[in-house]
């Protein structure tokens, strides 16, 4: 919430004074230094020293940066296994109607008995301006396979669609099969590292006419990874190697959605065959009719190869991962994406960066990113959380926004790694510039 401004101009005197007081204040810092926000306005945006105008936000409890707390879905962290919390967030506002905020979010937990790790997605409402938050359903809880594994849904985004006063919302998740027991080298981490991982994931795409009708949707589709195998879904469903035309692409993570008129957009990161994270691709489909006749088209790169070491320019194998995507009133699409070192698996929070397009459909044109003269991205905001850069962290989670929602900013999740991956997502109270 922006400060008001003042009916009456004070004394020119008294200006003065106030912005030779903060012009001090910030030449303390240097330009990836942790702010202090102390006596800052909890929602005031933090502009960047030396002219940048981005907005820098350093998120730990002495600069105002709040933990989301859901009503109904309490989280036990007194598990021994360390496998808790509400991560991989993502925030969207229903653009009709009194505009109810929702948080959709990975529930990560331990089956009692069993002694599996897996991940659900849950959904929580805000009618307050995030004030407050309530739980509404487990969109996709964990189920026991008949072949013994349990399932896992990770890495949720939603996305709302509006035509004509008429609101129809869309939800995608990264499914996975766990053993029983989970990982022998790593009994409590779902993330990853599961033996039937590759053969066992993909997407599901789900359409309803309210977010709270998602766990039962009007209309699903699954979307096959290069990796998945007839044994865990039918292979004549999309798949987004192929689509891509990029072999090496063995799998697809970290989704994010948007719908730009009757178009739906879908950002996923391509994977190689061990691993490691490549660059974000962009897929589209045409919401006309049932999903199973939809014709999806791949569009190309969001980012170019340099990009992530604008962001990190010290890190051995810079990366963007973890994308998330918003849209202004006046319609710029705003890109959040994590900056990452592959080499140490280190997470430095995220950047905010303006889309110039996502490409178009029909006919297929490429992705953009807003660049100045030199062809740099411009960066509209930093958002870390530093303390949690000191081993054995590996640094803050995935974060999101909501653009056309003045009173939460940008939301990050704070995760610890021992014993396991566990952490919440608070509210920076920050906006990008």
């Amino acid at each position: 919430m922006a400060i008001g401004s003042q009916e009456r101009t004070p004394p020119r005197l008294l200006l003065f004074l106030l912005a030779l007081s903060f012009a001090l204040a910030w030449c303390q810092y240097s330009p990836d230094d942790a702010l202090e926000a102390q006596g800052l306005a909890r929602r005031r945006a933090v502009t960047h020293p030396g002219g940048t105008g981005k907005t820098v936000y350093d998120c730990m409890p002495e600069t105002g940066c709040l933990q989301l707390s859901v009503s109904g879905d309490p989280v036990d962290t007194s598990v021994t296994s360390g496998f808790y919390g509400n991560l991989d967030p993502t925030l969207r506002r229903d653009p009709n109607g009194n505009h109810t905020l929702y948080f959709m979010y990975s529930f990560p937990l331990v089956v009692r008995g069993a002694n599996t790790p897996t991940i659900e997605i849950h959904l929580a409402s805000s009618s307050d301006h995030g004030a407050t938050w309530k739980f509404v359903t487990n969109v996709w809880p964990y189920v026991k396979q008949a072949n013994g594994n349990y399932s896992s849904h990770e890495v949720s985004n939603l996305a709302a669609q509006n035509v004509n006063g008429t609101t129809t919302w869309y939800a995608i998740s990264h499914y996975y099969e766990v053993p029983p027991g989970g990982s022998a080298a790593n009994p409590h981490n779902a993330l990853y590292v599961e033996p039937v991982f590759t053969e066992s994931t993909y997407y599901v795409l789900s359409r309803a006419d309210d977010p709270a009708q998602l766990a039962s949707p009007s209309d699903s589709q699954i979307l096959i990874c290069g990796g998945t195998t007839s044994a865990y879904a039918s292979l004549s469903s999309p798949n987004l190697t192929a689509i891509s035309g990029d072999s090496g692409a063995v799998t697809w993570r970290e989704p994010a959605l948007m719908v730009q008129g009757d178009i739906l957009y879908l950002v996923a990161q391509a994977a190689t065959a061990n691993g490691t994270f490549e660059y974000l691709g962009v897929f589209a489909a045409q919401t006309t009719g049932r999903m199973s006749a939809w014709n999806w088209k791949y569009l190309g790169k969001l980012f170019e190869p340099n990009d992530p070491a604008q962001a990190l320019p010290s890190a051995s194998r810079p990366v963007f991962t973890e994308i998330d995507l918003t849209q202004k009133a006046n319609g710029q699409i705003v890109a959040i994406m994590t900056a990452m070192d592959l080499a140490t698996q280190q997470k430095y929070g995220s950047r905010t960066a303006d889309v110039a397009t996502l490409g178009t459909y029909n006919p297929v044109t490429p992705p953009a990113m807003v660049r100045d003269a030199a062809g740099h991205l411009i960066f509209t905001g930093q958002f870390t959380a530093n303390d949690l850069n000191v081993p054995p962290n590996q640094g803050p989670g995935a974060s999101t926004y909501e653009a056309m929602e003045p009173d939460v900013g940008l939301l990050i999740a704070r995760r610890g790694i021992q014993p396991n991956v566990h952490g919440f997502t608070f509210d920076t109270g920050q906006h990008p510039q």
